[in-house]
């Protein structure tokens, strides 16, 4: 605003960022009360409770919204006739711990956040009950959409739009969140420029119609450390399907699908499906894909590295510690334990055109619900590492003291001690708890040799500190 005194105009400062509280019995009851109200840099924080609400706009840049406990925003249903319950007009808003539940409409558009303008972050957030669960503004171009930790349920056969719906926006990264019950609708669509899926859980009931995943423009896709399944639904549909579309060679037009496990329960599938010329660079490999179907087709037949990715026809084969509750973890007799090959790393082009290189091994795996948890290494192929038997009692602490080396091995390793445990025996344990070796440290640096191992993963104890090591085949 300008203002004038005497003969000289100035600008009146901008407001001091301030802190709404929003809840009933306070001066705002409702987000909808608060949301036209905010400033640039305000943050507001909603007591828990459940708002069966208007719809809320929110125009203020760097803004950030908290759900106090859990926080559940409704339709009233007297404006149905908008779709979605919150709209984002502006930049940079930072979304936690809020819950978009049930709102439906006529025209089978229903929405829990529409996106008009800005960089979106959301974190600990559950959509559910709705037909569409974010929506971009097909104008928008400029912006950002950072998804983690959430949850995204749909309707099953109601739901006839993807849950999420990116435009042509510059990235979508999700991390740590899951998908269910999306009925015959892609979990999803994104035209975005960079497209980053690690470390998620996602259920497909049907893909008659469209894909689990689907990049129609095509762009920068990584697929990793993520479990989906998925119907087939039959006529080989696709379980991720890349530029299908119209595509641009401007665009940084990679796809890269590793260190997932994908199970299809239907009929036969394509499990990675990318038909465009126009692809610079694709490396589908140290996935576990089950059931019925191919492993790629079209422009991916040619350029997978099949050997590195385990298939197995029947459910029972990867040695799933649960399969039928969705627990794709493997057990330390599966197959897919040390069948990884080395991935390499990967370059992205930043926004301010500075390349950024990163390891191509997923640094976590998906903990439901929605969550994350460290993965140590890269030698077992899908989204998991193998975890210990039932039967398995012991317990495991790596410890930053005791170093080994190489570790995965195969002819030999050498174990470093701190010195005040030279003189004390090193006992070596498989998995089962069995005592393997026993070795005096003369020193505190100590050559095992491996000749006659078996593979797989066995700790080394001295004193009180363990650590883990793998021998491989």
């Amino acid at each position: 605003n300008n203002a004038t005194v005497g003969a000289f105009d100035y600008e009146e400062p901008p407001p001091t960022p301030r802190t709404w509280l929003v809840g009933w019995g306070r001066s705002s009851g409702t987000p909808s009360d608060v949301c036209r109200r905010v400033h640039d840099g305000d943050t507001v924080l909603i007591d828990s409770g459940e708002y069966v609400d208007g719809i809320s706009d929110w125009s203020a840049n760097n803004l950030t919204i908290i759900g106090l406990g859990k926080v559940v925003i409704r339709s009233n249903g007297s404006t149905s006739f908008k779709n979605a319950l919150w709209e984002i007009e502006a930049g940079s808003v930072f979304i936690e711990g809020i819950e978009f539940r049930d709102h439906t409409t006529i025209d089978g558009k229903g929405t829990g956040l529409f996106i008009v303008g800005g960089d979106v972050t959301l974190r600990s957030c559950t959509f559910t009950g709705l037909q569409r669960c974010i929506v971009f503004d097909p104008q928008l171009i400029a912006a950002r959409l950072t998804i983690e930790q959430c949850a995204f349920e749909g309707l099953g056969s109601e739901t006839a739009y993807p849950l999420i719906d990116c435009r042509a926006i510059k990235s979508l990264s999700i991390s740590g969140s899951s998908f269910h019950n999306a009925g015959s609708s892609a979990i999803v669509s994104s035209h975005a420029h960079s497209n980053v899926i690690s470390a998620c859980r996602a259920d497909v009931t049907d893909l008659s119609l469209q894909p689990a995943l689907d990049f129609p423009s095509g762009g920068f896709v990584q697929l990793s450390g993520t479990n989906v399944r998925a119907d087939g639904g039959g006529a080989e549909r696709e379980i991720l399907r890349y530029g299908s579309g119209t595509m641009s060679d401007a665009r940084d037009n990679r796809l890269f699908v590793g260190y997932n496990t994908i199970v299809n329960d239907g009929n036969a599938a394509v499990f990675v499906r990318a038909e465009t010329t126009r692809l610079k660079s694709m490396r589908v490999i140290n996935n576990l894909l089950v059931g019925d179907g191919l492993q790629s087709s079209g422009q991916a037949s040619n350029e997978t590295n099949t050997a590195s990715n385990h298939y197995a026809y029947n459910i029972s084969l990867p040695g799933f510690v649960d399969a039928a509750a969705m627990d794709y973890r493997i057990t330390d007799t599966s197959p897919a334990r040390f069948a990884a090959v080395q991935s390499g790393s990967i370059t992205i082009v930043k926004d301010d055109g500075i390349d950024s290189t990163y390891s191509f091994q997923p640094l976590t795996s998906y903990v439901h619900p929605q969550n994350t948890a460290r993965r140590t290494s890269w030698y077992d192929v899908g989204a998991y590492e193998s975890v210990l038997s039932s039967h398995v009692d012991v317990v495991i602490a790596d410890h930053p003291a005791i170093r080994i080396a190489p570790n995965p091995a195969q002819t030999s390793l050498t174990l470093t001690l701190p010195s005040a445990l030279v003189g004390h025996d090193v006992v070596i344990l498989d998995m089962q708890g069995s005592e393997v070796a026993r070795i005096t440290a003369r020193d505190s640096s100590l050559r095992i040799s491996l000749d006659g191992w078996s593979a797989g993963i066995f700790v080394s104890r001295c004193g009180t500190l363990s650590t883990r090591f793998f021998v491989l085949p």
